[in-house]
């Protein structure tokens, strides 16, 4: 067992792990050897083990005692090493997660907080650990965008933040372009082709012939015609 209080220790006797009252302050040092960067920390306590104030040994210091009773050839790193994918507290984080955030693994009110900036449910790339959602979100400052969410088209989010950052590329998008007067050409551009200047008038799309001098430009290319042969 490992065993982060100076009154309890554990000795093999007949191939079994035995709690002794001899101090054993090596398996806290143990503890913070295995995991160095909790020196100094509030996990470089006998607590990371045991209940506060007693010798009873938590979630966390009975997992690492079963472990050991099991596999009795275990030294105290394999029995670490093997603990580290439990979630010895049942708060849904696992132990390797909770020791590398400073959270103690035997205790269920201390845990990880989800970060999710606008509530909907996914993360930022920074944050993809369970229990929190293991896919990003690619805006974690607007909840009209995460992976999952219908395609708004055309209003300059990438709701469902796939490849398609641009609504005018995004195949979700070809079926909402807006052809008002029915002459095959849109007013949105990019993936619903050339861009219709006037979409109320069929007579006036970017495949028309521009009539010279009316003062309209026909053909959508930003002029109006002034030279050349006549419209057929």
């Amino acid at each position: 067992m490992f065993v982060l209080v100076a009154v309890v220790c554990m000795t093999v006797v007949s191939g079994f792990m035995r709690e002794t009252a001899s101090a054993q302050s090596s398996y806290l040092d143990a503890f913070t050897d295995f995991n160095n960067w909790t020196v100094g920390t509030k996990l470089d306590n006998c607590i990371t083990c045991h209940v506060s104030g007693s010798t009873t040994r938590n979630t966390y210091g009975q997992e690492i005692e079963t472990v050991m009773l099991q596999n009795p050839l275990y030294s105290i790193y394999n029995a670490m090493s093997f603990a580290d994918g439990y979630d010895s507290d049942g708060d849904e984080w696992p132990n390797w997660v909770e020791i590398d955030g400073i959270y103690f693994p035997g205790d269920p009110t201390d845990y990880p907080e989800c970060v999710d900036n606008d509530g909907d449910g996914f993360p930022p790339s920074t944050e993809l650990r369970p229990p929190c959602s293991t896919i990003k979100d690619c805006n974690d400052n607007d909840a009209e965008m995460f992976p999952g969410n219908p395609e708004v088209c055309f209003n300059s989010k990438n709701n469902d933040c796939d490849s398609y950052v641009e609504d005018n590329t995004d195949p979700d998008c070809s079926s909402a372009c807006t052809d008002s007067d029915d002459d095959g050409y849109s007013v949105e551009g990019g993936i619903c082709g050339p861009v219709d200047c006037n979409d109320n008038d069929p007579d006036i799309n970017p495949a028309a012939c521009d009539i010279k001098k009316d003062g309209i430009d026909q053909n959508c290319d930003g002029s109006d015609r002034t030279s050349g042969k006549p419209c057929q």
